[in-house]
């Protein structure tokens, strides 16, 4: 009987952790589209990338120059914020927001689970890893002037 309920379990925590992980990547696809109906001018004043992600053109064979900074600018924003919550329209600070708390529920499950069912050294390692990324990551500027 024990191993029925193990099941449950496991599918119910597996399911509540594909429902965050969707809200939270929809509420950061909401951010990335809200920032990029700013003004040119303005996204440069926030060193916030210009092109769409989704409208970096590929040229013939060369799809390896499609570069846009997904995953800094997600860390960036998970880790510092917005930069100069200010500047920022309102829509995509409270995209912001939901992405962090969304983001900070999700991995708050994950240090749980991995307590509850990874030794301590694994633990440690991954705050170790963590760490070493928060340390590579560069904050946002601070003011730029027009």
């Amino acid at each position: 009987m024990t191993g029925d309920l193990s099941f449950w379990v496991l599918l119910a925590g597996l399911c509540a952790a594909m429902a965050v992980l969707m809200v939270c990547r929809a509420h950061w696809y909401a951010l990335i589209d809200v920032m990029h109906r700013a003004p040119h001018d303005l996204l440069l004043r926030l060193d916030w990338p210009r092109q769409h992600p989704f409208d970096v053109p590929c040229a013939e064979g060369d799809c390896a120059a499609r570069r846009f900074p997904v995953r800094r600018l997600r860390v960036r924003v998970m880790l510092f914020g917005l930069p100069q919550p200010d500047l920022c329209p309102p829509a995509a600070l409270r995209h912001a927001q939901a992405f962090r708390a969304w983001g900070a529920v999700l991995l708050a499950a994950l240090v749980t689970v991995s307590v509850v069912a990874v030794s301590a050294v694994m633990l440690g390692l991954a705050a170790l890893l963590l760490a070493i990324e928060y340390g590579r990551t560069p904050g946002w500027p601070k003011e730029v002037s027009p």
